[in-house]
């Protein structure tokens, strides 16, 4: 009888150990994404985001730590390493000697993989994407303003026409872009057009940066060509910050705000001290007719 209680217990720490086991070896499911942008004719940068799968979605990772390779992982097409913010978010510019040489290149191959850690194993990724540029016209003919684009790609060492590729109208803000019109799509000489009918505040000049873009294309990534012109409505600038305003710094506080404050509060302290004084006479009053 003893044996087999002794047998029972010994297998029961046995299953809780060895359950406790799995849980330590189990390793959360990582991903890791690579995203090509390029803005008029700035050198690219890549954006790569990681996520973890916590429960039956993924949300972003932060602080993974990884590398990226252009077209292979050798010493050479090393480009650099990466550790993601909060937001599961890094960038990584491209080295002057890969960037001075894109023109040759297309297409053109990146590897991202993020290191092994005991809370996930090695997760790697990669994207092929084309060259392509956005040239955009902006014209303005009897008060009808006009945004022109048409997309080009490097293929074979020339720039040929992109047909049938959604592209987006924009006007660049400081958190978003505003969309212009809807989203419209490439004719056969990779051209698309929009009317720009909307009224946005630019600086005192009343300029504005516009543009169009292709946002996450499998074959061209995200690429946008933008320029500045005098679309907006101009805003005068606000120096009321140097004025005696409630939102100026501290040493520009409105006169009324001094004193009105002040006032009530010497007022306070006066009936205080009134106070004070008059249990003080009560108190003397009190001893000189017990003295009588």
């Amino acid at each position: 009888m003893k044996r087999s209680r002794f047998f029972l217990i010994a297998l029961s720490i046995l299953w809780i150990a060895s359950l406790q086991l799995l849980a330590q070896e189990e390793k959360s499911a990582i991903k890791v994404s690579i995203v090509y942008t390029q803005v008029n004719d700035q050198p690219p940068i890549l954006k790569l985001t990681t996520k973890v799968k916590a429960g039956k979605k993924f949300t972003p990772l932060g602080g993974a730590e990884g590398s990226v390779w252009y077209n292979e992982e050798t010493k050479e097409g090393l480009i650099g390493q990466f550790k993601t913010d909060k937001q599961g978010l890094a960038l990584i510019s491209l080295p002057p000697q890969l960037a001075t040489r894109l023109d040759s290149l297309s297409p053109l191959k990146f590897i991202a993989a993020v290191s092994a850690t005991a809370k996930w194993d090695e997760e790697k990724t990669e994207i092929e994407v084309t060259r392509a540029k956005i040239e955009l016209a902006l014209t303005e003919v009897d008060s009808v303003r006009k945004m022109e684009a048409k997309v080009l790609a490097l293929k074979d060492g020339k720039w040929i026409e992109v047909p049938d590729t959604e592209i987006k109208f924009f006007v660049k803000r400081l958190f978003s872009d505003f969309p212009v019109g809807e989203t419209a799509t490439t004719d056969n000489v990779g051209a698309a057009s929009t009317e720009y009918k909307i009224v946005i505040p630019g600086d005192l000049e009343g300029n504005i940066i516009v543009g169009a873009k292709i946002d996450d294309n499998e074959t061209y990534g995200t690429i946008s060509g933008m320029k500045t012109i005098k679309w907006g409505t101009p805003t005068e600038a606000d120096n009321s910050f140097y004025d005696r305003t409630l939102w100026a710094a501290r040493d520009k506080t409105p006169y009324w705000l001094l004193i009105f404050p002040n006032v009530i509060i010497a007022t306070v302290w006066g009936f205080i001290f009134y106070l004070v004084y008059l249990i003080i006479r009560i108190r003397k009053v009190g001893i000189h007719d017990s003295n009588v």
